[in-house]
């Protein structure tokens, strides 16, 4: 353990020192630190793998040094096999958003990146853990609403078949049918959550599908309760005007929930 703290702070100190890129091979220890960033018996290594963590996605990554980076994020973030914790999944969406934002044009020039950092966010809108779907769905708006990706309607349509999942409680198959029915939900209010100060040409058809689902069992209508929620409190002061961008029925539909306060009492 001597040894990997020791490593740790070189890394750190290697990034901070560097002129130029560093060497990709810093990014096959994203995995270890992801992980004791998390481990509450040793506050110290905690501390510095946080600062390691820190360095390495404030800074502008080499063609190399992305691909080990994505390399290494799927080995977490795309775990299959259920032995990464739910905090590692947690931790890792967040430090691919930032090294997103930090490499913006880099990372966008290449396609194939494009897509892996997208079917990492969506793929874990499904996942088992509510804290890692939760924070996959804000993983998606904040890379929608910087213009890394688009949600073409083709991709809203899949959430919408998604938020359709048939289920019975009770039955054994319920839990997963559940669960394929908020990843639906949570792709939809990443969309609502990308425009937060305007609205966007498939909002309105999107709140509408959402109203569908505020009695729909926990935690679906409380991620459809927050949507609503920030989306009255960030439109309300220029409520006049983005009124103007629904139909009639759609406000008919939407009123109750957009205006009335009694709603999130």
């Amino acid at each position: 353990m001597a040894i990997f703290k020791t490593l740790v702070k070189m890394i750190s100190q290697t990034v901070i020192l560097s002129l130029s890129f560093g060497p990709p091979q810093l990014q096959w220890f994203l995995p270890l630190l992801l992980r004791f960033e998390n481990d509450s018996r040793d506050e110290e290594l905690r501390n510095d793998c946080l600062t390691a963590l820190a360095c390495l996605s404030q800074i502008a990554l080499s063609l190399p040094e992305i691909e080990e980076m994505l390399t290494q994020v799927e080995t977490v973030v795309g775990d299959q096999t259920g032995n990464v914790p739910w905090r590692d999944r947690v931790l890792a969406l967040g430090h691919l958003q930032t090294v997103v934002f930090n490499n913006f044009f880099t990372i966008k020039s290449n396609s194939d990146w494009v897509q892996r950092v997208h079917r990492l966010a969506v793929q874990n809108l499904e996942n088992e853990s509510l804290e890692v779907r939760e924070t996959a769905s804000v993983t998606l708006a904040g890379l929608v609403q910087c213009g890394f990706i688009s949600l073409e309607k083709s991709f809203l349509d899949q959430f919408f078949r998604k938020s359709t999942t048939k289920y019975r409680l009770g039955e054994e198959k319920s839990a997963k049918a559940l669960l394929t029915r908020h990843a639906g939900i949570l792709g939809l209010t990443a969309y609502i959550s990308a425009f937060p100060y305007s609205v966007a040409i498939h909002t309105p058809d999107i709140l509408v599908i959402l109203s569908g689902h505020v009695n729909d069992p926990q935690p679906i209508n409380q991620t459809v309760s927050n949507a609503i929620k920030d989306f009255r409190r960030t439109h309300l002061d220029n409520w006049s005007e983005h009124k103007k961008l629904f139909s009639e029925d759609q406000l008919e539909r939407l009123t109750d929930l957009l205006v009335s306060p009694t709603y999130y009492a």
